[in-house]
Protein backbone atom coordinates (compact mmCIF):
# COMPACT_ATOMS: atom_id res chain seq x y z
CA UNK A 1 0.00 0.00 0.00
CA UNK A 2 1.16 3.53 -0.81
CA UNK A 3 -0.40 6.41 1.14
CA UNK A 4 -0.21 9.89 -0.40
CA UNK A 5 -1.40 13.25 0.91
CA UNK A 6 -1.62 16.19 -1.49
CA UNK A 7 -2.11 19.01 -0.61
CA UNK A 8 0.02 17.84 2.25
CA UNK A 9 0.39 18.06 5.99
CA UNK A 10 2.85 18.96 7.42
CA UNK A 11 4.38 19.99 4.06
CA UNK A 12 1.78 22.22 2.37
CA UNK A 13 2.62 21.19 -1.19
CA UNK A 14 0.42 20.36 -4.16
CA UNK A 15 0.53 17.17 -6.16
CA UNK A 16 0.62 17.40 -9.95
CA UNK A 17 -1.12 15.35 -12.61
CA UNK A 18 2.26 14.33 -14.00
CA UNK A 19 3.30 13.00 -10.60
CA UNK A 20 0.03 11.14 -10.11
CA UNK A 21 0.35 9.60 -13.58
CA UNK A 22 3.75 8.21 -12.57
CA UNK A 23 2.21 6.84 -9.37
CA UNK A 24 -0.52 5.07 -11.35
CA UNK A 25 2.04 3.41 -13.61
CA UNK A 26 4.21 2.43 -10.64
CA UNK A 27 1.22 0.98 -8.77
CA UNK A 28 0.14 -1.07 -11.79
CA UNK A 29 3.67 -2.36 -12.31
CA UNK A 30 4.11 -3.47 -8.70
CA UNK A 31 0.54 -4.37 -7.72
CA UNK A 32 0.27 -1.62 -5.10
CA UNK A 33 -2.92 -0.13 -3.70
CA UNK A 34 -2.77 3.68 -3.60
CA UNK A 35 -4.66 5.57 -0.89
CA UNK A 36 -4.76 9.31 -1.52
CA UNK A 37 -5.72 11.52 1.44
CA UNK A 38 -7.38 14.55 -0.21
CA UNK A 39 -8.56 16.26 2.98
CA UNK A 40 -7.23 19.69 1.98
CA UNK A 41 -8.64 19.61 -1.55
CA UNK A 42 -10.49 22.92 -1.20
CA UNK A 43 -7.95 24.84 0.90
CA UNK A 44 -5.88 25.99 -2.08
CA UNK A 45 -4.79 29.58 -2.67
CA UNK A 46 -3.99 32.13 -5.39
CA UNK A 47 -6.41 30.69 -7.93
CA UNK A 48 -4.76 27.27 -7.98
CA UNK A 49 -6.65 23.97 -8.03
CA UNK A 50 -5.55 20.73 -6.41
CA UNK A 51 -5.81 17.83 -8.86
CA UNK A 52 -7.55 14.68 -7.73
CA UNK A 53 -5.59 11.45 -7.94
CA UNK A 54 -8.66 9.86 -9.50
CA UNK A 55 -8.59 12.38 -12.36
CA UNK A 56 -5.72 10.36 -13.84
CA UNK A 57 -6.70 7.64 -16.35
CA UNK A 58 -6.39 4.24 -14.72
CA UNK A 59 -6.15 5.60 -11.17
CA UNK A 60 -9.50 4.15 -10.16
CA UNK A 61 -8.15 0.68 -10.97
CA UNK A 62 -5.30 0.97 -8.46
CA UNK A 63 -6.51 3.26 -5.72
CA UNK A 64 -9.02 5.14 -3.65
CA UNK A 65 -9.27 8.73 -2.50
CA UNK A 66 -10.46 9.90 0.90
CA UNK A 67 -11.80 13.27 1.89
CA UNK A 68 -13.00 14.75 5.15
CA UNK A 69 -15.51 17.40 6.11
CA UNK A 70 -13.21 18.38 8.98
CA UNK A 71 -11.13 20.79 6.90
CA UNK A 72 -13.35 22.01 4.07
CA UNK A 73 -16.41 22.55 6.26
CA UNK A 74 -14.76 23.08 9.67
CA UNK A 75 -16.39 19.93 11.07
CA UNK A 76 -13.34 18.71 12.96
CA UNK A 77 -14.39 16.28 15.68
CA UNK A 78 -17.45 15.09 13.77
CA UNK A 79 -15.38 12.30 12.24
CA UNK A 80 -17.20 12.18 8.95
CA UNK A 81 -15.83 11.87 5.45
CA UNK A 82 -16.07 9.78 2.34
CA UNK A 83 -14.12 7.46 0.03
CA UNK A 84 -14.16 7.24 -3.75
CA UNK A 85 -12.41 4.77 -6.01
CA UNK A 86 -11.99 1.07 -6.71
CA UNK A 87 -15.29 -0.75 -6.19
CA UNK A 88 -13.48 -3.87 -5.00
CA UNK A 89 -11.50 -1.99 -2.34
CA UNK A 90 -14.46 0.07 -1.17
CA UNK A 91 -16.56 -3.07 -0.80
CA UNK A 92 -13.90 -4.67 1.39
CA UNK A 93 -13.65 -1.52 3.50
CA UNK A 94 -17.43 -1.36 3.91
CA UNK A 95 -17.43 -4.94 5.19
CA UNK A 96 -14.62 -4.16 7.61
CA UNK A 97 -16.35 -1.04 8.91
CA UNK A 98 -19.58 -2.96 9.46
CA UNK A 99 -17.72 -4.98 12.10
CA UNK A 100 -16.31 -1.89 13.84
CA UNK A 101 -19.23 0.49 14.40
CA UNK A 102 -22.84 1.19 13.50
CA UNK A 103 -22.38 4.45 11.60
CA UNK A 104 -22.17 8.15 12.33
CA UNK A 105 -24.52 9.98 14.72
CA UNK A 106 -27.57 10.91 12.61
CA UNK A 107 -27.54 14.71 13.32
CA UNK A 108 -23.92 14.80 12.15
CA UNK A 109 -24.87 12.97 8.95
CA UNK A 110 -27.66 15.48 8.31
CA UNK A 111 -25.29 18.39 8.95
CA UNK A 112 -22.85 16.84 6.49
CA UNK A 113 -25.56 16.64 3.82
CA UNK A 114 -26.34 20.34 4.32
CA UNK A 115 -22.64 21.17 4.11
CA UNK A 116 -22.14 19.23 0.88
CA UNK A 117 -25.11 21.04 -0.65
CA UNK A 118 -23.72 24.47 0.25
CA UNK A 119 -23.17 26.90 -2.64
CA UNK A 120 -19.75 26.66 -4.28
CA UNK A 121 -19.05 30.25 -3.26
CA UNK A 122 -18.96 29.23 0.39
CA UNK A 123 -15.96 26.98 -0.28
CA UNK A 124 -14.15 29.80 -2.05
CA UNK A 125 -14.87 32.15 0.85
CA UNK A 126 -13.48 29.57 3.27
CA UNK A 127 -10.28 29.29 1.24
CA UNK A 128 -9.98 33.09 1.07
CA UNK A 129 -10.15 33.22 4.86
CA UNK A 130 -7.10 30.99 5.14
CA UNK A 131 -5.33 32.81 2.32
CA UNK A 132 -5.73 36.08 4.23
CA UNK A 133 -4.27 34.43 7.31
CA UNK A 134 -1.41 33.04 5.26
CA UNK A 135 -0.63 36.46 3.79
CA UNK A 136 -0.72 38.08 7.23
CA UNK A 137 1.60 35.43 8.66
CA UNK A 138 4.16 35.55 5.86
CA UNK A 139 4.21 39.36 5.81
CA UNK A 140 4.38 39.93 9.56
CA UNK A 141 6.88 37.16 10.23
CA UNK A 142 9.17 38.56 7.51
CA UNK A 143 9.00 41.96 9.21
CA UNK A 144 9.96 40.22 12.46
CA UNK A 145 13.06 38.73 10.84
CA UNK A 146 11.79 35.23 10.07
CA UNK A 147 11.32 34.20 6.44
CA UNK A 148 8.40 31.77 6.19
CA UNK A 149 7.84 30.30 2.70
CA UNK A 150 4.34 31.10 1.48
CA UNK A 151 2.28 27.87 1.42
CA UNK A 152 0.16 27.33 -1.71
CA UNK A 153 -2.45 25.31 0.18
CA UNK A 154 -3.70 23.87 3.50
CA UNK A 155 -3.92 25.52 6.91
CA UNK A 156 -0.23 25.18 7.70
CA UNK A 157 3.10 26.80 6.94
CA UNK A 158 6.36 24.84 7.03
CA UNK A 159 9.32 27.01 7.93
CA UNK A 160 13.04 26.61 8.66
CA UNK A 161 13.87 27.70 12.19
CA UNK A 162 15.52 31.16 12.19
CA UNK A 163 18.21 30.43 14.80
CA UNK A 164 20.83 27.70 15.32
CA UNK A 165 19.81 24.61 17.28
CA UNK A 166 17.18 21.91 17.13
CA UNK A 167 13.58 22.45 16.11
CA UNK A 168 12.34 21.02 19.40
CA UNK A 169 14.50 23.33 21.50
CA UNK A 170 13.41 26.32 19.43
CA UNK A 171 9.73 25.40 19.77
CA UNK A 172 10.01 25.00 23.54
CA UNK A 173 11.93 28.28 23.92
CA UNK A 174 9.38 30.07 21.77
CA UNK A 175 6.54 28.80 23.94
CA UNK A 176 8.33 29.73 27.15
CA UNK A 177 9.42 33.23 26.12
CA UNK A 178 6.63 34.37 23.80
CA UNK A 179 3.61 32.14 24.46
CA UNK A 180 3.53 31.23 20.76
CA UNK A 181 3.11 27.53 19.98
CA UNK A 182 4.58 25.86 16.89
CA UNK A 183 5.14 22.16 16.21
CA UNK A 184 8.75 20.99 15.83
CA UNK A 185 9.30 19.34 12.49
CA UNK A 186 10.90 16.24 13.97
CA UNK A 187 7.51 15.36 15.48
CA UNK A 188 6.65 14.21 11.95
CA UNK A 189 9.88 12.28 11.43
CA UNK A 190 13.59 12.90 11.65
CA UNK A 191 13.70 14.54 8.22
CA UNK A 192 11.65 17.37 9.69
CA UNK A 193 14.54 18.45 11.91
CA UNK A 194 15.36 22.12 11.44
CA UNK A 195 11.77 23.05 10.59
CA UNK A 196 8.55 23.87 12.41
CA UNK A 197 4.91 23.71 11.39
CA UNK A 198 2.84 26.82 12.00
CA UNK A 199 -0.95 26.56 11.98
CA UNK A 200 -3.11 29.22 10.33
CA UNK A 201 -5.89 28.74 12.86
CA UNK A 202 -5.94 32.27 14.28
CA UNK A 203 -7.22 35.49 12.68
CA UNK A 204 -4.73 37.91 11.06
CA UNK A 205 -4.47 40.21 14.08
CA UNK A 206 -3.49 37.31 16.34
CA UNK A 207 -0.91 36.09 13.84
CA UNK A 208 0.53 39.61 13.65
CA UNK A 209 0.71 39.74 17.45
CA UNK A 210 2.56 36.41 17.41
CA UNK A 211 4.99 37.91 14.89
CA UNK A 212 5.63 40.92 17.13
CA UNK A 213 6.42 38.68 20.08
CA UNK A 214 8.66 36.47 17.98
CA UNK A 215 10.43 39.50 16.54
CA UNK A 216 11.27 40.75 20.04
CA UNK A 217 12.47 37.28 21.02
CA UNK A 218 14.69 36.93 17.95
CA UNK A 219 16.14 40.40 18.43
CA UNK A 220 17.03 39.55 22.03
CA UNK A 221 18.66 36.26 21.02
CA UNK A 222 20.68 37.85 18.25
CA UNK A 223 21.82 40.69 20.49
CA UNK A 224 22.93 38.17 23.10
CA UNK A 225 25.01 36.39 20.47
Amino acid sequence: MMILNYPGNPLPVLGTKAFFAEVVQFAKLHGILVVHDFAYSELVFDGRRAPSFLSIPGAIDVGIESNSLSKTFSMAGCRIGYLVGSEHVLGALATLKSHIDFGVFMPIERAAVRALRAPAGSLEAHARLYQERRDALVRSFAAAGWHVPSPPATMFAWAPIPVPGSARTFAMDLMEHTGVAVTPGDAFGRQGEGYVRIALVQPPDRLEEAARRIGAYLAHRRAAG
